[in-house]
């Protein structure tokens, strides 16, 4: 009997493609998203310790000048901060179609491993009645012989 081969192999193999390029633009897209959360922490930590030097340089005469400065800087913090923020919701928001894109890949890939399953089931079952045919003409072939050199 013949081996077992899978008619839709190709298939399969371009489903795994699929879902394994998914996977790389899943990851691709957490990598940003951890990034730019990372640049949201260091902007935070930033805020915090330029508001405190700040605070350690007020004590005594204010200087216009360098109160001017330090608002800009805050400000700018502020801004950078902004759009870290909109750029973690894009991303955010890209995540969550790649990963449903990820999921509709990995379905598509379990359907056609199913049918791989069903289609290997029946070879199985096939090759079964084969095997059991030859034993059974082997054994109808042995007891005829015997039969023959008894009689």
């Amino acid at each position: 009997m013949k081996r077992f081969k899978f008619k839709l192999e190709p298939l399969l193999r371009l489903r795994r493609l699929r879902e394994d390029q998914q996977k790389a633009a899943l990851g691709q897209v957490a990598g940003q998203m951890r990034q730019l959360q990372g640049c949201l922490g260091q902007c935070d930590q930033d805020l915090d310790q330029y508001r405190w030097s700040m605070r350690a340089r007020q004590v005594g005469v204010v200087q216009i000048e360098s109160l001017v400065a330090d608002r800009r800087y805050l400000d700018h913090l502020h801004l950078l901060k902004q759009k870290y923020r909109k750029q973690l919701e894009q991303v955010v928001s890209r995540f969550g179609q790649e990963r449903v894109k990820l999921i509709q890949a990995r379905k598509q890939t379990q359907i056609v491993l199913k049918l791989q399953d069903r289609a290997m089931g029946q070879y199985r079952r096939q090759f079964d009645r084969y095997y059991q045919q030859q034993l059974d003409q082997i054994g109808n072939d042995a007891a005829a012989k015997r039969t023959l050199a008894a009689g």
